[in-house]
């Protein structure tokens, strides 16, 4: 075996194979021998990480190429997601970890030239060019849409380990969890993700319903002009239609009050008026 290879940071976008599954390749390899080579990358693993600790296992000496790319993300990305059955679901997280990568490689560019006094320091987070770029590479690398690809960073950043782990192995779909990190403290989540799926699935039905309820509109405020010595009937004509309708409904409201209004006192009239 040759001395311990490191992984590139890119093949780390998909999980190792552990236990059962590791032995089995190894098996495998004994047997039969390796049948596809470990792929290096500036001289790191990039794809063939269980298949090299497969090797180790099985004490088989492993085949090893070197290979050369422009965009190494997208290179882990295809060979992955044309081997694996994933989900839309699993496939927004992979793309969304991947966002995160192109983000950060862009960010490191950018630091890069500011080293070399080609850009102006003045502009301290990373662009929103940049940004989009990350987002739009990340959702052709996984075969998702944009808007996937941003659920799957919500779920990334605000679930709980539980919810993670239920978009994980496909048990709720990252549209689900997303909108459920957007109505719910990590608090909250734990809670209903206790309940079980149906207890998430409830919730998110219930705030969806809830937000497609039409908001009650403001009241709204009628400005008259009239001067100072005009008469109350001149101020009520000057009023919008139904201004007047609502105003005269509410004389009649307040004639119900007081009886006769000619009888009322000024004392009972403006204790009646204080009510609203």
């Amino acid at each position: 075996m040759p001395d311990e290879l490191q992984y590139h940071p890119a093949a780390s976008l998909f999980p190792l194979a552990t236990g059962k599954e590791l032995k089995e390749l190894a098996a495998d390899i004994k047997e039969h021998g390796l049948q596809i080579p470990i792929e290096l990358f500036e001289g790191k693993i990039i794809d063939g990480r269980c298949r090299y600790l497969a090797c180790e296992t099985a004490d088989v000496e492993p085949d090893i190429v070197d290979i050369d790319t422009d965009d190494p993300i997208a290179y882990v990305l295809s060979l992955n997601l044309h081997r694996r059955h994933l989900s839309v679901s699993q496939r927004a997280l992979i793309g969304a970890e991947a966002k995160k990568r192109y983000s950060a490689e862009a960010k490191e560019r950018r630091d890069s030239r500011l080293k070399r006094g080609k850009d102006s320091p003045v502009v301290a987070k990373l662009p929103e060019r940049e940004t989009g770029r990350a987002r739009e590479k990340a959702a052709e690398g996984a075969n998702v849409s944009p808007k996937t690809i941003d659920q799957g960073s919500k779920v990334l950043e605000k679930a709980c380990p539980e919810l993670l782990e239920l978009v994980n192995v496909n048990q709720v779909p990252v549209s689900v969890a997303a909108r459920l990190c957007e109505d719910t403290t990590l608090s909250k989540q734990k809670q209903i993700v206790a309940g079980g799926v149906r207890s998430i699935q409830n919730f998110v039905r219930q705030a969806t319903q809830s937000a497609k309820q039409p908001k009650p509109k403001s009241p709204k405020v009628v400005k008259v002009e009239v001067s100072a010595s005009s008469s109350l009937p001149e101020a009520v004509e000057a009023l919008p239609s139904k201004a007047r309708k609502e105003f005269g409904e509410f004389v009649s409201l307040v004639r119900q009050y007081l009886g006769d209004e000619t009888a009322a006192s000024r004392e009972e009239l403006e204790e009646f008026l204080t009510r609203f």
